[in-house]
């Protein structure tokens, strides 16, 4: 086992994984038929940051994780080193999770000794940054700060050094998401904190919950969207100009409704 999950390097998509054949068939995981990624079209979630991605993206980006990771976690595998440079989306707008190499199967042997750390400095969930067990929920963190990187364009979590971050995931509380971006809806708000709660009894205890959320909201934002449209196309009709009349020889105007009726002396 250890070699198997340990060494891997893989990713999923929304359909399924793309791994090694031979783990994929001992633990009953799905193959996609295709080709790897062809990089050159694919950008990670740390660059996106860098254009500032609308909440449209950010929503649509969020989802396609949760819905990898409902199906990484549905076969009992943790990712643990869930990071924006972890996080490929495709030129069509594709999500796929990389990187599998520091994954693990719940209810396996432990692959390092109590109290050391896997994964990513920074992303880390506090249970995984103080070396303890974790598991799926810890992964919903590491997505709740994915979002947050997303929303605001820096880290929930910060320090000067290693100690310093570590004690920042484990005591602090991340800035609010809108006092970096004014168009975060309160439930993104809540959505990013209950991820990042610091008790995991507390976060999204399933992938699928924070993506229904996720899913609910971006409606809400369409609908939004779309009344907008439709009130600013009714606006437009009720301020349309009405034909000028037409002038009579003697320069007086006659009411477009006369010139209609052909009223014209």
């Amino acid at each position: 086992l250890q070699g198997k999950v340990a060494n891997v390097r893989t990713y999923s998509s929304t359909n399924g994984f793309e791994t090694v054949p031979r783990l994929a068939q001992k633990y009953g995981i799905k193959v996609m038929a295709g080709a790897w990624l062809d990089k050159r079209k694919e950008n990670n979630v740390k660059e996106i940051v860098k254009d500032g991605p609308t909440l449209k993206r950010v929503l649509d980006i969020g989802i396609q994780i949760c819905e990898g990771l409902a199906l990484a976690h549905e076969k009992g595998v943790i990712h643990r080193d869930i990071k924006s440079e972890n996080i490929m989306v495709t030129a069509r707008g594709q999500v796929k999770i990389m990187d599998f190499g520091l994954a693990k199967l719940k209810g396996a042997s432990k692959l390092t000794h109590a109290g050391t750390t896997l994964g990513t400095l920074g992303y880390m969930s506090p249970e995984q940054a103080s070396g303890e067990e974790v598991d799926s929920r810890s992964d919903i963190f590491s997505v709740g700060v994915v979002l947050y990187e997303l929303l605001t364009g820096r880290m929930p979590f910060w320090g000067n050094n290693q100690a310093a971050i570590v004690n920042s995931i484990i005591n602090e509380e991340p800035q609010p998401v809108a006092r970096f971006n004014a168009q975060a809806t309160a439930k993104i708000e809540d959505m990013v904190s209950k991820a990042l709660a610091k008790e995991k009894d507390e976060r999204y205890q399933h992938a699928d919950d924070l993506m229904a959320d996720l899913r609910r909201e971006r409606k809400t934002l369409d609908y939004a969207r779309t009344t907008k449209l439709a009130e600013a196309a009714r606006a437009a009709q009720t301020t349309r100009v009405e034909p000028a009349g037409r002038a009579e020889p003697g320069g007086t105007a006659l009411p477009s409704e006369a010139w209609s009726r052909g009223e014209d002396g």
